[in-house]
């Protein structure tokens, strides 16, 4: 890419020199011969390089993609996880709260004497 690149660099001086020099037919035969030719090459090497980056960037798109997906998902499940968790700390501190609660230990109605 870069040969062809400083091909056509090169080119493209030499016609504007002899532009310059007065020689516009020599520099439109240059332009129209192995300019073309040279500017072709270039633009086809362009849209291949374009074309891979096109295709890189969807590739690298798709993955971003999946690894935000797993991302979302461990961290729903971990919110989900913690919810959970609360809820189960939540019943077990009311579970203790009614055991512990001396209303519920005193017997009421429940005389039996054993003597």
């Amino acid at each position: 890419m870069k040969n062809k690149l400083s091909t056509y660099i090169l080119l493209e001086k030499q016609i504007i020199e002899n532009q310059k020099a007065g020689n516009l037919v020599l520099a439109k035969q240059i332009f129209e011969g192995e300019g073309a030719v040279a500017f072709q090459n270039s633009v086809i090497h362009l849209n291949e390089l374009a074309k891979i980056q096109s295709d890189v960037g969807s590739k690298l798109m798709l993955k971003s993609k999946t690894d935000f997906s797993g991302f979302a998902m461990l961290s729903f499940l971990q919110i989900a996880l913690a919810v959970v968790l609360g809820l189960i700390i939540l019943v077990l501190i009311k579970n203790s709260r009614i055991i512990n609660d001396p209303k519920i230990l005193k017997t009421k109605g429940q005389n039996f004497h054993m003597n």
